[in-house]
């Protein structure tokens, strides 16, 4: 399957769904901040985060056309963290601050099993419609 077989409107709307959540809890947990010497709302931000892309992978693969939720779960969701971590990049890169590559990968490992997470969900749903008609 290819970019251009997706289904355009599922990945739309699976991406919209999850970065309206994640942005802005992102934003804030970066904004609260205050280094490693002291705590912050980090830890409530991250499950917000993680339930942002868990919904935005499950619309981007409810709502697909093609018998392909998990394609379109991980292609919305990952588009969502690569967003946020070159925005995250970005800002470490203003604040001066090293780049932590674990955490990076870290990110990005959680996108691929939250995005995997969302699609077998979307198509176990799918399935049961399908077995009801």
């Amino acid at each position: 399957m290819t970019f251009a077989q997706l289904d355009r409107d599922a990945l739309r709307r699976g991406m919209t769904v999850a970065a309206a959540i994640t942005l802005p809890a992102a934003v804030v947990s970066w904004l609260t901040d205050r280094g490693s010497e002291r705590s912050g709302p980090a830890g409530l931000l991250t499950v917000v985060v993680v339930f942002g892309l868990l919904l935005g992978g499950f619309a981007a693969a409810s709502q697909q056309r093609l018998n392909a939720p998990l394609t379109h779960s991980l292609v919305a969701v990952l588009a969502v963290v690569g967003l946020l971590q070159v925005v995250r990049i970005v800002r470490l890169a203003l604040l001066g601050r090293p780049l932590n590559l674990p955490a990076s990968l870290g990110n990005v490992l959680l996108g691929l099993v939250t995005s995997v997470a969302a699609g077998l969900l979307a198509g176990q749903k799918s399935g049961k419609r399908q077995a009801d008609n």
